[in-house]
């Protein structure tokens, strides 16, 4: 088979290893300057400060080679040099900070060295990115380096003062503590939009692995390995029975190796074994017999003796005799030839009482010493275990966020610790975070071992996408056979038989987009057009849809915007059909954004109003936010076109979709203008849907007097044209919306009738819709006291809205549940998982429709648990949401603060709050709040000392809750009567 080679990265090698023609890669870059140049040489003659740079200069050359990097240019005083070319290393970071702090050593040194004895310091800055990697000449230097990465390397080491190394937090990632540092700071570099977070290097610390540079960061909680770990203990029985065993742990970096071999050496010493370590890793001259000269020495320093007095072999041999011993050598695979057959000595020798653990990506097969090992291959953590990792990262992470880390990490641990390290540093918002540019070297450095046939055909796998199609790959390569090639790539990690029988796929999404982003830009073009016509070929032939969305991706990617927006078109249209909702509106938008790049056409401008108008039938039931610009857009063409139907349209999706993203105020403008413009027209359907959704915002709003109307219309509407056959889901929620707002009346016999209806409209659909029906039941469960049928309706929407991916409903059926849970326990985990969804309702754009209720609930609990200052943060957020017609939650947020100023907290009276609790309930017509103000009253009255004044309100709240069945309630006023007046 002819060689498939490299598309962009590792082309030919000029004779000094470099690159001899633009390219893309990742590397490290510094920068080092001379402080103070111009000081210094006004102070000396000339000859003598060329005498220094020279001096300098000498230093430059001696260090920077010496740590693995590439010297670009040295210029005047300063020099620009590379770490990951020619030759990429795992640890470019870490090398070109070390060669920092040598660099800056060296200057000094220049310095006193100097007859006339100036003071001689750098400053520098290092950063690590994506450089398009150009051979160079005269003005620019050996190598020219184009790209942001650089000039932030640069920006770094202009702002360094003197002496001072500055590191930005992406190259080093966990290995910043092979240093001393200073804290994280976030620096604003000018050109750069955000501050850019770095650290200041002052010196080296003895850290002897990676593993334990990672353990001073802290990492997560051990999960899983439950096979590995028993193959561990039945080496150690043998061991403990007086036999010998050795065990090679197995498997790609970052899979846990070194972390499951610790965990066990933990283990063993709880069982009274002497366990020793032994690490082939150290890139700068690394000892002979590296991990055997490490356990030596701690061997030799428990008994006192020399370590070189006894050999090796019979120095494990005696250790062995007096009890189980456990050897672990991490990183074997750049283990020496003398440390072979140093493990061969040691197993002959020694056959009892001992345990050896090998931790390696790969082991030999057929080395002697291995030939009875027992082998633990690692595979990648499954779901729940990542999950479980998120967790203890992340501890407030919803479900969703654990998910998607798991796609894009593959179920590395390493990967899936450094996504949750960069979220909890401020990227949620981002749709996942790459990690840390040290991670993307790594993957650079193990791509680069690839032969160059593996390497391109890699490359064209990266291009096609993280699901590869075999047919494909094979018709791009021009080869029909690639199976040995195939394996090769799975022997290294990257790509592994796909799900769907006839694919590839990439391990993690990350491997896949750092390979791809090295593609050079004018030959990722080209291949996206190759792979596009492959697969409009192959769909001319065969009528298969199913490369509808890769079309539209490919041409896209390649430039060809009408195209493109023809196939995201037609991939819309089949993902709606399929009711993959959230699909069609990703290729819809994809669509729109196509054609807006086509510019003035006739055609596209048509195509425009009709993509529009196909996303917000898509839109029903999973609105976006993000919609909105599109929607505004709608409606301003149509204004423009003097389009009355077009405009009553897009203002209806406007009200629509700011409805779902909890805008009231927004929503109920956008309604009114669509009604008007339709009732102009005569468009009667238009206005029969305008006005429920008026209706619904017009309840989210509190305004029930003027929502009830236009609810029952809507619902006697849909009644009608129920029985044409369509899905009444549409029918189901509106009745769900007036039940929530009768049972706000105290309307809860009618509310239970219109949920219990909405039930069983839609009782045999398998529909999110169901998630909405039972979380808004569950918070009107609550508010008549019902709260283990609260709780059981909460629990049920939320495993509907997990299981549809639905973000807010899953929220705010968690948030519901805690609540539940909280009064039925008064167990404070309840409060925490309150807090949890609260603060995912407020990750998620889309969902802010009743948050106030959550900051009332939280209000209330933290009252009740005397943590005042919380209970006034939480009421201030939920009035700060009634300021925007949020106001579900604003009463008990009052009657929170009024028992708080009761209890001497508050910066105002309790009757303050009553009042305002007071004035809340009677704008919402609401006769559950109005009582539970009674109930307060009566509760402030008894904590301030007034019993007296306390009769009347709890004679009221007594009465109303049993007109209302409230249970919950009537036993705490009863309780309430009873402990004020024990005479009754």
């Amino acid at each position: 088979m002819a060689s498939v080679q490299p598309v962009s990265v590792g082309p030919k090698a000029s004779r000094d290893g470099a690159s001899s023609v633009a390219h893309r890669c990742y590397m490290t870059i510094l920068f080092a300057d001379l402080s103070g140049s111009t000081r210094i040489a006004a102070r000396m003659e000339a000859e003598e400060f060329a005498e220094l740079l020279g001096a300098l200069r000498a230093v430059f050359e001696r260090v920077i080679p010496r740590h693995g990097g590439t010297i670009v240019r040295m210029d005047g005083d300063g020099v620009a040099a590379v770490f990951g070319v020619p030759e990429a290393h795992e640890d470019d970071g870490r090398r070109a900070a070390e060669a920092a702090l040598e660099l800056h050593e060296g200057a000094r040194l220049v310095g006193t060295g100097h007859a006339r004895g100036p003071v001689v310091r750098l400053h520098t800055g290092i950063h690590s990115g994506l450089v398009l990697f150009n051979p160079g000449d005269l003005v620019r230097g050996r190598f020219e380096m184009l790209g942001d990465a650089t000039n932030t390397a640069s920006r770094l080491a202009a702002k360094a003062k003197a002496d001072e190394i500055l590191v930005s937090e992406a190259t080093l990632g966990p290995e910043r503590h092979f240093f001393r540092t200073s804290e994280r700071r976030l620096l604003k570099l000018r050109g750069k939009a955000e501050p850019v977070p770095a650290y200041r290097i002052f010196a080296s610390e003895e850290v002897p692995t990676r593993f334990a540079a990672r353990l001073r960061r802290g990492v997560a909680p051990f999960v899983g390995r439950e096979d590995g770990l028993g193959v561990l203990e039945a080496g150690l029985a043998l061991a403990m029975d007086g036999g010998s065993a050795l065990v090679a742990i197995t498997g790609p970096p970052g899979l846990g190796k070194t972390r499951l071999a610790v965990e066990f050496l933990a283990r063993a010493r709880l069982r009274g074994c002497r366990t020793y370590r032994g690490d082939c890793e150290s890139y700068l001259a690394p000892e002979p017999l590296q991990p055997f000269a490490q356990i030596q020495r701690s061997m030799t320093a428990e008994s006192g003796e020399s370590a070189a007095s006894t050999p090796l072999a019979d120095l494990v041999s005696r250790q062995a005799a007096g009890g189980p011993t456990v050897l672990l050598i991490d990183d074997w695979q750049w283990a020496d030839d003398a440390t072979h057959q140093q493990l061969h000595r040691i197993r002959a020798l020694v056959k009892r009482n001992l345990l050896i653990i090998l931790a390696a990506r790969e082991v030999q097969s057929g080395e002697p010493a291995l030939k009875d090992a027992r082998f633990v291959c690692l595979p990648p953590l499954t779901k729940a275990e990542s999950a479980a990792t998120v967790a203890g990262l992340l501890p407030a992470s919803d479900p969703f966020l654990a998910a998607r880390i798991h796609d894009y990490s593959g179920g590395n641990p390493l990967i899936v610790e450094e996504l949750c390290y960069s979220i909890a540093q401020g990227d949620a918002h981002r749709p996942m975070p790459n990690g840390s540019a040290w991670l993307d070297n790594l993957i650079q450095a193990r791509f680069q071992k690839l032969p160059p046939d593996a390497a391109g055909t890699l490359q064209l796998a990266a291009v096609i996408g993280r699901v590869v199609p075999v047919w494909l790959l094979e018709a791009l390569t021009g080869h029909a056979h690639l199976d040995a090639l195939l394996d090769s790539l799975a022997t290294a990690d990257f790509l592994y038989t796909g799900e769907r029988a006839g694919t590839l796929q990439f391990k993690h999404g990350l491997t896949r987009d750092v390979i791809y982003e090295a593609v050079g830009l004018h030959e990722r073009r080209a291949l996206h057009l190759r792979i596009a016509e492959e697969l409009r070929a192959r769909r001319a032939g065969s009528g298969d849809n199913d490369a509808l969305e890769a079309l539209a991706y490919h041409f896209r990617s390649g430039g060809d915007a009408r195209s493109a927006a023809h196939f995201a078109e037609l991939a819309g249209d089949r993902a709606k059909a399929m009711s993959a909702l959230d699909r069609a509106q990703e290729q819809f938008c994809i669509a729109l954004h196509c054609l807006d790049e086509i510019g003035a056409d006739a055609a596209a401008d048509a195509a425009w109003v009709r993509v529009v108008q196909k996303l917000g039938l898509a839109t029903i039931f999973d609105p976006s936010h993000d919609h909105l610009p599109l929607f505004r857009r709608a409606a301003e063409r149509a204004r423009a076109r003097g389009d009355l139907a077009g405009l009553a349209w897009a203002e209806h999706r406007l009200g629509y979709v700011s409805f779902a993203a909890g805008d009231r105020r927004a929503a109920i403008r956008h309604c009114q203008q669509a009604l008007a413009v339709a009732t102009e027209l005569g468009a009667e359907r238009r206005c029969a849907q305008i006005r429920e959704t008026l209706g619904q915002s017009l309840v989210l709003a509190g305004r029930y007097a003027q929502a009830l109307p236009l609810l029952d219309r809507a619902i006697d509407g849909r009644r009608l044209t129920s029985a044409d056959g369509r899905p009444p889901v549409a029918l189901a929620f509106t009745l769900a919306m007036k039940g929530f707002a009768l049972a706000d009346l105290g309307r809860f016999a009618e509310s239970d009738a219109c949920f219990d209806e909405a039930t069983a409209r839609v009782h045999a659909l398998d529909h999110e819709v169901h998630a909405s029906l039972w979380s808004n039941r569950s918070a009107t469960c609550l508010w008549q006291g019902r709260d283990a049928e609260a709780f059981h309706y909460a629990q049920k929407a939320a495993e509907v809205a997990e299981r549809a991916r639905a973000r807010y409903t899953y929220a705010m059926s968690r948030a519901l549940a805690g609540y539940a849970q909280w009064v039925l326990t008064q167990d404070e985990e309840a409060v925490q998982s309150i807090l949890d969804a609260t603060g995912w309702l407020f990750e998620d754009r889309d969902g802010r429709q009743y948050t106030s209720f959550c900051h009332g609930w939280l209000a209330a609990a933290f009252v009740t648990l005397g943590r005042f200052d919380q209970a006034r943060a939480h009421a201030a957020r939920a009035l700060e949401r009634a300021r925007m017609l949020d106001r579900v939650g604003e009463t008990m947020a009052l009657r929170a603060m009024a028992r708080a100023a009761a209890a001497g907290h508050g910066n105002r009276a309790a009757d303050h709050y009553l009042a305002l609790a007071r004035r809340s309930a009677q704008s919402r017509g609401s006769e559950h709040e109005a009582a539970n103000n009674w109930l307060c009253e009566a509760q402030v009255r008894i904590a301030t000392g007034d019993p007296e004044g306390a009769a009347i309100p709890l004679a009221q709240a007594r009465a109303a809750f049993v007109r209302l069945g409230m249970r919950r309630q009537q036993v705490t006023a009863d309780q309430l009567a009873a402990r004020s007046n024990p005479s009754t």
